[in-house]
């Protein structure tokens, strides 16, 4: 179910989607070291929101300056669709990233789009979890069809994706969410979980990502991706030029700069 909401008073929704515990006294750490700066740097207006809210942190001392990709490390080329389609997801195997609710919707796809597969590129974060996904695998009949890949480097992600089609994320909490951007770059047409995910508030009017909250639109929108793929892909492309690692590193280098502290958030 992908309107599963993962937020809480507490924490932040990267923290409980993780299923991690976190001390009462780590998160006052964070909180009064958050206090004590002056300015904040963070990558997305959701984490931004997320320290107003939960760490109570003025919101005149936080800038966001989204992070950039690193295109040499990338191969951008458009995609085109010769016979069943290739999901791939990049992010590792935790509940955070809702691999279970990934398995589910391609279940579904695959229900569609007889000899379609997935890969999973990640390493294994929480092996109980992984465990619970492969008997689920299994009951689903899709052992052949979902493969994993564990980690990989940057540098070897371009030959992980090159058969690829689409990037899918049904991941619960993403601050950012570096591997939207990435496989768009590389000219991937995206479909994430639009709650709780950084990426849709610098996406979304995008029409080669896509943000949806259940399954029935998500499988709308991926016949429909894969219908238009090729000019979609095409147009998946300028993001490696609208989010350079060399132009936003400059910006934040300025940033910095500019201010005698500043703390850069990502706690999660």
């Amino acid at each position: 179910d992908w309107s599963s909401d993962v937020c809480s008073s507490d924490l932040t929704p990267s923290y409980r989607a993780s299923g991690e515990i976190v001390p009462k006294e780590y998160f006052e750490a964070e909180k009064r070291t958050l206090l004590n700066s002056k300015n904040i740097l963070t990558p997305s207006h959701l984490e931004k929101r997320q320290l107003v809210e939960i760490y109570s942190i003025p919101e005149i001392r936080i800038h966001v300056i989204p992070r950039g990709i690193q295109t040499q490390l990338l191969d951008p080329r458009i995609r085109t669709l010769h016979g069943p389609p290739v999901f791939c997801s990049i992010g590792s195997i935790k509940p955070q990233k809702n691999t279970w609710g990934l398995i589910q919707l391609f279940a579904k796809a695959q229900a569609l789009l007889p000899g379609a597969t997935l890969q999973i590129i990640g390493p294994v974060q929480n092996a109980e979890y992984f465990s619970q996904i492969q008997t689920e695998l299994h009951r689903l009949k899709l052992l052949e069809s979902v493969k994993f890949s564990g980690y990989i480097p940057p540098n070897q992600l371009p030959q992980a994706i090159e058969k690829a089609h689409l990037h899918l994320s049904a991941s619960m909490c993403e601050t950012f969410g570096r591997s939207i951007f990435e496989t768009l770059a590389s000219g991937l047409p995206n479909i994430a979980r639009r709650a709780g995910n950084a990426a849709a508030e610098f996406l979304e009017h995008l029409p080669y990502a896509r943000f949806v909250d259940d399954d029935r639109r998500a499988l709308e929108t991926i016949e429909e991706m894969l219908a238009h793929l090729s000019r979609l892909s095409s147009l998946a492309l300028e993001i490696g030029s609208l989010y350079d690692d060399e132009i936003l590193s400059r910006l934040l280098a300025s940033k910095l700069l500019s201010k005698d502290l500043i703390v850069i958030s990502d706690f999660d």
